[in-house]
């Protein structure tokens, strides 16, 4: 039999009282020193039932917290905080027999023999929390929290909940310096599904970034705002991950519109127009496509043109044609280049 087991899982919960008013037995708890594992399964000493209850005082670096490693490295790109995702990868005996740095011990409930319910870990050092989970027969599943070891309160870093594993529904990062909420994403099964929404870690904790996500990749509105001022800086839409639709800039100080543009699948194309960020008056306008780049085409009505070519190539014919959008685009350069069907 070994001492080391693979699993994992949040806070400590004790006996219960029951609805008659009796008291339950106390859970059984186990020093780690005393539990061993055979065939996936942890034994107290040379017990032939496998263990239901406490076991305390494991080393972190026992367990499978790969999951939560990653989390708590998503939640450091955005938060700044790598004291938590540091101290879950500094779990190894050597660390431990050696010194060299922190190590985390933790505590958790298991069933017949499997991590079941909540596992809750803590500094060797100086008992701070770093994170908290809960397993499902073994599999790490249900609610957890990660907790910051550089805060000063030791606030929560991020938390969310897992389903098998992955990560499941609200994904919410915490700020170092206000331990506000500054990222808020929903992931279905780890994968990026709806709103992702990026908050300012300052007094105003004001929206920055807000996009959606279809199976992974962006697709719909992305607007953003500065992080010194709150004001809208830039609006652009995206179709399954590419950059598809209007764009438009603004000033970060005035507000004021500076450039809109479009793209057509991840090509700029069509009208271009740059404005003053002070005035807010036209500076320059053109038109981008296939034909070239026409320079101040504003006197020309781009989409009346298309829409004429379209009524004539409908002449005649019992049911309109379906135009696809590369043909609108050729005929957007045309009108652009001052082709007419009268011509």
């Amino acid at each position: 039999m070994g001492k080391f087991f693979t699993l994992l899982s949040l806070p400590l919960v004790f006996s219960l009282s029951a609805c008659s008013g009796e008291v339950e037995e106390p859970e059984r708890v186990l020093s780690f020193r005393n539990a061993e594992i055979y065939q996936g399964k942890v034994f107290a000493g040379n017990e032939n039932e496998a263990f239901t209850g406490v076991i305390t005082d494991f080393p972190i670096s026992s367990v499978n917290v790969s999951p939560l490693v990653g989390l708590a490295a998503s939640a450091n790109q955005v938060t700044g905080d790598s004291s938590t995702h540091k101290y879950m990868l500094q779990g190894s005996i050597l660390t431990m027999v050696h010194g060299a740095g922190g190590y985390a011990i933790c505590q958790a409930k298991f069933m017949e023999g499997y991590l079941h319910g909540s596992m809750s870990c803590n500094t060797a050092s100086n008992n701070l929390p770093i994170l908290e989970a809960t397993y499902q027969q073994g599999q790490l599943d249900g609610p957890f929290i990660i907790y910051s070891l550089k805060n000063e309160n030791h606030n929560k870093l991020a938390e969310g909940n897992l389903v098998n594993g992955k990560i499941d529904g609200e994904f919410i990062g915490y700020g170092l310096i206000t331990s506000k909420p500054v990222l808020i994403q929903n992931l279905k099964l780890g994968q990026a599904m709806g709103s992702f929404k990026r908050y300012s870690d300052d007094a105003n904790n004001h929206l920055i970034l807000e996009k959606s996500y279809d199976q992974g990749v962006i697709d719909g509105s992305v607007v953003a705002y500065s992080i010194e001022t709150g004001k809208l800086i830039l609006e652009r839409t995206y179709e399954q991950g590419t950059l598809h639709g209007n764009e438009k800039q603004y000033d970060a100080e005035t507000g004021e519109l500076t450039l809109e543009r479009s793209y057509i699948y991840g090509t700029a194309g069509g009208a271009e127009r740059e404005y003053d960020p002070n005035t807010g008056e036209l500076i320059r306008s053109v038109y981008i496509d296939d034909v070239g780049t026409i320079e101040n085409p504003d006197d020309i009505n781009i989409e009346e043109c298309v829409e004429s070519w379209i009524d004539f190539h409908n002449q005649g014919k019992e049911e309109p044609l379906l135009w696809r959008y590369d043909v609108l685009h050729e005929l957007r350069g045309r009108c652009a280049a001052g082709e007419s069907p009268e011509a």
